[in-house]
């Protein structure tokens, strides 16, 4: 349930938040989200200093008023600490928003497409959770993979061959970390690996599928 009791008062650029009627030393606690009543920006409380006296994270960007309308949620969810709704809420639908907005955040991001080895490289971008590369080699016959550029901490990487003519090796090394080389002779197999740092993976499974 929000805490809504009496009015506040705002200062533009200010992050500090006067009350009228407020008590909210025992209502509210750094973390908590607040919002004046009719605006679209919610700010995140920074300390309770008084219970007429909260200090925002962040600059207030609106006009100074007095006497203005306003609700700070206090509920959030054990996990991901999204603004929970209850009944009778005011602005109900700008918490909607912003909770939808953080798991949008989190939703991850996939990448599926085709690389052609250069002497023995390839070279990853961009920002991605989960890749899919599908490897072919460059002179049109088998060939070492010994570097793999780029690449996102903690992002998994599925390998598989183009090609079961032009073969893939995937070499072992201090960039590759694997037990043993693998090889990808058909388009079935597949090399799973995780991103230990930029140009650096490791493997977690293959899947010899031929």
């Amino acid at each position: 349930m929000q805490y809504r009791t009496g009015t506040v008062t705002l200062a533009s650029g200010e992050a500090v938040v006067i009350g009228q009627g407020t008590t909210f030393l025992s209502n509210v606690q750094a973390g908590d989200l607040f919002k004046k009543q009719n605006q679209n920006s919610i700010y995140e409380v920074g300390s309770v200093d008084s219970d007429t006296q909260i200090t925002l994270t962040s600059k207030y960007v609106g006009s100074g008023e007095s006497g203005v309308t306003y609700s700070i949620t206090r509920d959030f969810t054990p996990n991901m600490s999204l603004p929970e709704i209850s009944s009778g809420d005011r602005d109900w639908p700008y918490l909607l928003t912003r909770a939808l907005r953080l798991i949008d955040t989190l939703a991850p991001t996939q990448q599926s497409t085709s690389v052609t080895m250069v002497s023995g490289e390839i070279t990853v971008s961009g920002t991605y959770s989960i890749r899919h590369i599908v490897v072919d080699t460059s002179g049109g016959a088998a060939e070492d993979l010994t570097k793999i550029k780029g690449g996102n901490a903690n992002e998994i990487m599925y390998l598989s061959s183009n090609n079961a003519s032009r073969v893939p090796t995937v070499k072992a090394n201090t960039d590759i970390k694997m037990g043993s080389d693998c090889v990808l002779d058909s388009i079935y197999d597949v090399l799973t690996l995780r991103c230990v740092e930029e140009n650096v993976w490791q493997e977690v499974t293959r899947a010899n599928n031929a």
